[in-house]
């Protein structure tokens, strides 16, 4: 299907309502549109790179004989946002398109439900300074969109598998392409007030994870893990790993159970299992106070820079819970907030190193005091992950801190989607470390004979 696009040049689309446009105006703003062709997927604006911002107000109007999901392609510079008949598909309008540059159609792949008769896409753009404007487009006509349009069936195909796709293969990508089309969809203002209530009814939690349906993605994820949790045993040789959302770790050997940086809008529920509880700061995406306030009546230990329950201190420390030693030391997160996160590094009675740096950025910082076989980062805070690496040589990367929906929008320093995180995974992998982007509620196994997550 090939769509002739208009461009209604210089039009500043948030003044005009442009989402809710029925169908292409005459006229915006007392301006006309012009047919635009694409080349190789890009158009690019009338000025050049030294130019002033621009912007405009893209449309392109079809008809269909029957309802009919395509996969589209978008990408921009530099702020965008994409409507369907005036509903938001796609919202870069704050992050902006970095770091993908130049744009190019596979940006960002969608699920574009459309339905019987006619329908509209519209595009709001404005360019960055220095830059002209320009819109990628294409219909991805091969693009599998059944397996990774966000439905309630194909989470729950997912959550509720026996075990997750393994890495490498086309299912994997498939369940990756499904989580990330999820979040796109929900904005801060969506998820911030969802995840603060604790006691929803359940009426209301229906209609959002029908609407949202990655939302329900997150809550079924906790229960996998409740689950899971509750029946494993490892053995002496193991360590099994469950990534809770997009940070949060829950960890279990064969000595106990527990949390590190744990975030979820139920993560109270995990008190009953955990034995102690570590959080590198005090950011809320980062601890939960619900479960603090639990952890705290049960008399366990919840280890942090800032909370005044058994177990504040200010690092460097040494601690020790049943044969599990943990080495904190203190880490910058800014320029701004420095000496704000606390670093762990963790040795289990088996012999299996652990080093969290929660939102540390600054490399030279982070000084493990022993060698590491599971490195857990964040990737977009100004720290180089290859360069830690490279410094430290652990045996393997659990990233984390990707595809979160608590910032606004989906941004490429808080929420890195799994495109962008898998090439930084490459470069990392040709060093020799193991690298692995967690599904939400997937149990990974760690092996001390072998040293590797099997």
């Amino acid at each position: 299907m090939d769509l002739q696009w208009q461009l209604f040049y210089g039009v500043d689309g948030d003044k005009v309502n442009a989402g809710a446009l029925t169908g292409i105006p005459f006229e915006l703003e007392g301006v006309k549109g012009e047919n635009i062709e694409f080349s190789d997927g890009v158009f690019e604006g009338k000025n050049g790179a030294q130019s002033p911002p621009e912007q405009g107000v893209f449309f392109a109007a079809f008809e269909l004989e029957e309802d009919k999901t395509f996969a589209m392609g978008f990408g921009g510079c530099y702020f965008y946002q994409v409507f369907l008949n005036g509903t938001l598909l796609l919202d870069r309008s704050e992050s902006g398109n970095k770091p993908y540059f130049p744009p190019r159609p596979d940006d960002f792949i969608v699920p574009v439900p459309c339905h019987k008769g006619n329908n509209l896409l519209t595009v709001v753009l404005r360019s960055a300074p220095g830059e002209p404007m320009r819109l990628a487009f294409r219909i991805f006509e091969k693009y599998p969109w059944q397996k990774t349009v966000p439905s309630i069936e194909n989470f729950d195909r997912l959550v509720t598998s026996p075990v997750y796709p393994a890495e490498g293969s086309a299912e994997r990508e498939y369940a990756c392409d499904l989580i990330q089309n999820g979040v796109l969809m929900v904005r801060n203002t969506v998820f911030n007030p969802f995840s603060a209530d604790r006691s929803m009814e359940q009426a209301k939690l229906k209609a959002l994870t029908d609407q949202y349906p990655v939302l329900y993605f997150y809550e079924k994820a906790l229960d996998r893990i409740i689950k899971e949790v509750a029946e494993a045993a490892p053995e002496e040789d193991e360590v099994f790993f469950w990534l809770l959302y997009n940070m949060g770790y829950v960890i279990k050997c064969t000595s106990g159970t527990f949390g590190l940086d744990l975030n979820h809008r139920r993560a109270a529920e995990l008190a009953p299992y955990l034995d102690f509880l570590l959080t590198t700061h005090n950011h809320a995406d980062h601890y939960d106070m619900e479960l603090f306030k639990l952890m705290g009546a049960q008399k366990k230990k919840v280890v942090s820079n800032f909370h005044p329950l058994p177990g504040f201190h200010r690092p460097p420390a040494e601690l020790e819970f049943e044969g599990i030693s943990i080495v904190t030391q203190e880490n910058d997160h800014n320029p701004t907030l420095q000496k704000f996160v606390t670093s762990y590094y963790i040795t289990l009675p088996n012999g299996c190193t652990i080093f969290a740096s929660g939102d540390s950025r600054n490399v030279e910082q982070l000084d493990p005091p022993g060698k590491v076989d599971v490195f857990i980062p964040h990737p977009r805070v100004g720290l180089s992950v290859p360069a830690a690496v490279e410094k430290f040589d652990p045996a393997a990367v659990l990233y984390s801190h990707f595809l979160e929906m608590r910032h606004t929008p989906p941004t490429p320093w808080y929420a890195v989607p799994y495109d962008l995180l898998n090439a930084e995974r490459q470069s990392v992998a040709e060093e020799g470390c193991q690298t692995l982007a967690p599904i939400w509620g997937e149990k990974l196994v760690w092996n001390t004979s072998v040293k590797r997550f099997i």
